[in-house]
């Protein structure tokens, strides 16, 4: 479904409750700010930091020679901004930044087909996932037991979520391809708790990241990617 026909759809839904429900006022206002100036803003914020990016970089910036390219470069644009007008945190629409500036400086290195897929890519992971794959850019293989500060102090239910947290990311992490488990290292550990206790089935275990969380980590590193 288009994007127009969500917003069609979701400002008749207002309107047929409005009557019925006073407070619904309310709710149509803040839509229609919403989509008059906030993703406006948003998107206006994104091309400043972008063409900031680039300028800093100019010379490492290959002119579009065809109209090939350039159809794939707007494509390219118009998937990242689809993204970045829905996108609440400031953060993580500077990261979109990053990402597209970097698939230009490195224009023939991958394909538009790649390029497309990290911006989904992106789109799907919350900041938790991009920062717990940023955990492997140093160590390349981590253990489970060693991320975050749980196990060395008595287990509480806020440990117990942030640990399920953790278990999430990992889990969406290895799903699209990112990283891997390698193996279960549990010999000779004292159990805390029942064997198959779903907290002692993910303390020991192992992940390693995969060539394409190398490849994502490259592109929305700190700095553009030079060519």
């Amino acid at each position: 479904m288009k994007n127009d026909d969500i917003s069609q759809l979701i400002k008749s839904g207002i309107r047929s409750v409005s009557a019925s429900f006073p407070f619904m006022a309310s709710v149509s206002q803040a839509w229609c700010e919403y989509e008059s100036h906030i993703q406006q803003e948003r998107v206006n914020a994104f091309f400043l930091d972008f063409a900031s990016r680039l300028d800093k970089v100019e010379n490492h910036l290959k002119e579009i020679k065809n109209s090939e390219q350039n159809k794939e470069l707007v494509s390219l644009l118009e998937r990242t901004i689809d993204s970045v007008r829905k996108e609440t945190t400031e953060y993580k629409r500077s990261i979109f930044s990053l990402l597209l500036a970097n698939c230009v400086v490195e224009y023939d290195a991958l394909e538009i087909e790649t390029k497309l897929e990290l911006v989904d890519l992106l789109d799907r992971l919350s900041l938790t996932d991009i920062q717990l794959l940023r955990q492997f850019s140093h160590e390349g293989n981590l253990r489970v037991e060693t991320l975050g500060n749980f196990f060395n102090a008595p287990w509480t239910e806020e440990s117990d979520r942030k640990f399920g947290e953790i278990i999430f990311s990992l889990s969406k992490l290895e799903a699209r391809g990112l990283i891997s488990q390698t193996q279960d290292n549990i010999g000779g550990k004292i159990w805390e708790r029942k064997q198959d206790h779903w907290i002692n089935r993910w303390k020991f275990k192992h992940f390693e990241i995969l060539p394409y969380g190398r490849l994502f980590l490259k592109l929305i590193g700190r700095n553009i990617a030079k060519t």
